[in-house]
């Protein structure tokens, strides 16, 4: 989920909050949603900030104002108003805008990026297929051996990382034939790659 979209959630919520505490039918409901919404209005600024510190912060205020919407409503869990469905519905804009949040961070956190999931989730036939077209042609100008690209179309097909591409096949195979090397030096080259 991008940022804005969370950001996104996080201003609905806000706004709901708000339509909450002008639809509140009595005083008291009234002061408590008052004083919770400084709260929120708090958070949702803070989400906005450039500082990513204070965004975390802005992003866990919101978890907690959920959380407490959600202690809240399990406290009393009957509906008796347009108020605690608009509770129930700041309840869930709140939480899946900071645990997205959370999720994605945590993400980031590791190494993952938007680009690497993307490939995980939905790998690109094409690439895959315009691999194993130039695989297949190094096997036609024998730079490698029907058990090579047989071991790279396999790992293609199933995902997996080629260690060492077309290119440096390429580049091996003119050094054999401009005479730089030895074809024993390339295939004692592809063994170490296609072995390890």
């Amino acid at each position: 989920m991008e940022r804005k979209m969370m950001k996104t959630l996080a201003v609905i919520g806000f706004l709901v909050a708000l339509l909450q505490l002008i639809l509140a039918k009595d005083l008291d409901t009234a002061a408590l949603l008052s004083g919770t919404i400084i709260l929120q209005l708090l958070a949702v600024c803070f989400i906005f900030a450039e500082n990513k510190t204070v965004a975390r912060v802005g992003y866990a205020l919101l978890g907690l104002a959920g959380v407490g919407f959600l202690a809240g409503f399990i406290a009393s869990p009957k509906i008796s108003g347009i108020t605690d469905i608009l509770s129930l519905i700041i309840i869930v804009l709140y939480l899946i805008s900071s645990v997205s949040f959370l999720v994605v961070s945590t993400l980031q956190y590791f190494g993952f990026k938007k680009e690497t999931l993307q490939k995980l989730v939905h790998p690109s036939s094409k690439d895959n297929f315009s691999s194993l077209v130039e695989w297949k042609e190094l096997l036609d100008s024998t730079a490698i051996t029907e058990e090579e690209y047989a071991k790279v179309k396999s790992d293609i097909l199933a995902g997996k990382k080629i260690k060492i591409s077309v290119e440096e096949i390429k580049n091996y195979k003119q050094l054999v034939d401009a005479g730089v090397i030895t074809a024993d030096d390339l295939e004692s080259v592809k063994k170490k790659l296609f072995t390890e």
